[in-house]
């Protein structure tokens, strides 16, 4: 999986991008140098907040699980999921170093739904190739899953929206599949050793001085990926894996994310997200999140 370690923001989403071609504005077309004055010309409130894109919904399901939507072209009859908790390395504990990342793997290997590498083996039977349309990754603040789904036939679009949720609230864990991941990830940290590593290991205690950040590298620490317990890592999926600290993307053409739905999917059958969500309910933060 991909693992990064620059600071990311704090959030939880879910994302969803299909195609709808006809469903686009017309837009006016502009040559480079009209689009290079207006650029010029344009007058910033840097005190404003960044505008929300005008081509993309966002909305909150009663569980708490905030969905973002917005048009996708290309590529055509394919959705574009995005699953994104807001928990990374930041949130471990000392005996959890390395298990953010850690749990992302185990992600692709169980869950209820889709037992051992099921998961996986389905994905690829429809198309879905592990990497660029299968992939997820873990850095401080955030673990992104990223998954691409033809939305024709409906059945494989709705099997998408529930691997999601899945990887959400149903991993399974089981315990020889936790083995045998850890050898995959000591040496995803292995081959992370080299010059960046030693720098990083003198700059980070400088630049993120008296912060969790200088001691939480998502990759963790070999001795504690070789001989952590089994629990260590699913307490830290019980205690942040969690539907407040989620966000998801169903990018459609639709304002109204229901009639979206039903519109932009009749041909298909309706589907309706909040049938995969709304069954996980939001519960209390286990514990208090100091400020880092």
């Amino acid at each position: 999986m991909r693992l990064l370690t620059a600071p990311l923001i704090w959030a939880t989403f879910l994302f969803v991008c299909v195609d709808s071609y006809a469903q686009l504005p017309k837009l006016p077309k502009l040559s480079a140098s009209s689009i290079r004055n207006a650029e010029r010309n344009k007058v910033v409130d840097f005190n404003q907040p960044i505008p929300f894109d005008s081509m993309a919904v966002k909305g909150t399901l009663e569980n708490g699980l905030t969905y973002y939507i917005r048009p996708n072209s290309k590529p055509e009859k394919y959705a574009e999921l995005r699953l994104v908790v807001n928990a990374g390395s930041i949130l471990e504990d000392e005996d959890q170093q390395g298990l953010a990342h850690f749990l992302e793997h185990m992600a692709f290997n169980g869950t209820k739904n889709f037992p051992k590498n099921e998961l996986v083996d389905y994905l690829e039977s429809i198309g879905t190739k592990f990497g660029p349309h299968l992939n997820a990754y873990t850095s401080f603040d955030e673990t992104v899953y990223i998954l691409r789904v033809p939305t024709e036939p409906a059945e494989q679009f709705a099997t998408g929206l529930q691997i999601l949720e899945d990887w959400a609230h149903n991993l399974t864990f089981e315990g020889e599949e936790i083995e045998k991941e850890r050898g995959v990830v000591i040496e995803e940290w292995r081959q992370g050793l080299g010059a960046d590593e030693r720098m990083r290991q003198e700059t980070f205690p400088k630049t993120y001085y008296n912060s969790r950040y200088a001691k939480r590298l998502p990759i963790g620490k070999k001795e504690i990926l070789e001989v952590f317990d089994h629990e260590s890592l699913k307490r830290f999926y019980r205690d942040w894996n969690r539907i407040e600290f989620t966000f998801s993307n169903p990018f459609f053409w639709s304002r109204n994310f229901t009639k979206l739905l039903i519109n932009h999917l009749k041909s298909l059958g309706y589907i309706n997200i909040s049938h995969y969500y709304n069954g996980h309910q939001v519960g209390a933060v286990p514990v208090s999140v100091e400020a880092f």
